[in-house]
């Protein structure tokens, strides 16, 4: 069956769009089917959504920013009609977006329909409280605040997914520590846990405070890293590929930097080459198998073209690399 690539309703900082292909392609060399992800950096969802609509596997999805907890609460559930109906009646303006922006909501559809209507207005999907609108607050940019916001689109994403409802579970605004509690209690044996897979995606190391109202600061960060490989379950953690990032996992023996084909710096000066760090208790194991290149190594992932344009790095040099299952041979 042909990869269908998620497409979630918010644009959000650092989505993983590019990454949900190569997250099941890592799964599918591991061997073993993942019965439910866990996903407690839900932001735009884009890797729960790839397993909703790829695979049978359930979904349990938190995040600590109550306006995307509360999106996703009521887009997996009967009251998505509701949202998706008020999100096709929208005409999206800069008075709109102030008075969202203003607003406190008393209810979840009223806090899922300021989440999705300032994500998709404001600058890069940004929704910390500092960010402005697409354009701009006198609208002079060659964007407009609109340019993002395709109602009918939008509204029919919304629906699509809410078909997903009984195969998802989202828990209320909470830190991902209490989401690891709620887990432990419920898969509590071994068998339960050997279907079990982790998808984290914590916020970025860098810039973070400006781009996130619920951000990580150094001692979140070393939290989860003395956490990781306690998880119940398989993992998959994802981060920004910066110095920060490599200094806390680069002994791991599951850490490897890929390539998604997409074009970011790192500063002003520095291009991106990795865009991505990846860590996880299943890239060991395919390391120690010979199936994933050893430390230090670059592994790339082309958006397209996979098996025919795949390439593993060290330093300049470029070897030719096996592939296998589509991946390594």
């Amino acid at each position: 069956m042909k990869f269908k690539n998620p497409q979630s309703p918010l644009r959000y900082p650092g989505g993983k769009r590019k990454l949900a292909k190569a997250i099941h392609q890592l799964i599918s060399l591991d061997g073993r089917e993942v019965e439910t992800l866990v996903e407690p950096f839900a932001g735009g969802a884009s890797v729960a959504i790839s397993f909703l609509e790829n695979t049978e596997a359930g979904v349990i999805l938190s995040d600590l920013d109550p306006l995307v907890s509360a999106f996703w609460s009521v887009v997996f559930s009967k009251r998505a009609v509701e949202l998706a109906e008020r999100v096709a009646d929208t005409s999206p303006s800069l008075s709109l977006w102030q008075d969202l922006r203003n607003s406190s909501p008393r209810s979840d559809v009223e806090r899922a329909y300021k989440c999705i209507v300032l994500n998709r207005t404001s600058f890069s999907g940004i929704l910390h409280h500092r960010a402005g609108p697409i354009g701009g607050l006198d609208q002079k940019g060659q964007y407009k605040i609109d340019c993002r916001f395709n109602a009918d689109r939008l509204s029919d994403r919304i629906t699509t997914l809410s078909k997903f409802s009984d195969r998802v579970v989202v828990l209320r605004a909470q830190d991902w520590r209490a989401t690891l509690h709620f887990v432990r209690k419920g898969w509590s044996t071994s068998k339960t846990r050997e279907s079990l897979l982790w998808y984290l995606d914590p916020p970025f190391f860098e810039k973070a405070e400006r781009l996130y109202d619920y951000s990580f600061g150094a001692a979140d960060h070393n939290r989860l890293r003395g956490q990781i490989d306690k998880l119940p379950g398989r993992f998959i953690l994802s981060y920004d590929d910066v110095a920060a990032s490599r200094q806390r996992y680069l002994k791991h023996p599951g850490f490897l930097r890929i390539n998604l084909s997409y074009n970011a710096r790192i500063d002003r000066t520095e291009r991106l080459f990795a865009g991505e760090i990846l860590v996880s208790d299943m890239i060991a194991r395919l390391r120690k198998r010979s199936v994933l290149p050893p430390m230090g190594r670059l592994f790339v992932f082309p958006e397209r073209g996979l098996a025919s344009r795949l390439r593993v790095e060290l330093g300049s040099t470029s070897v030719a690399g096996k592939m296998k299952s589509g991946i390594m041979k």
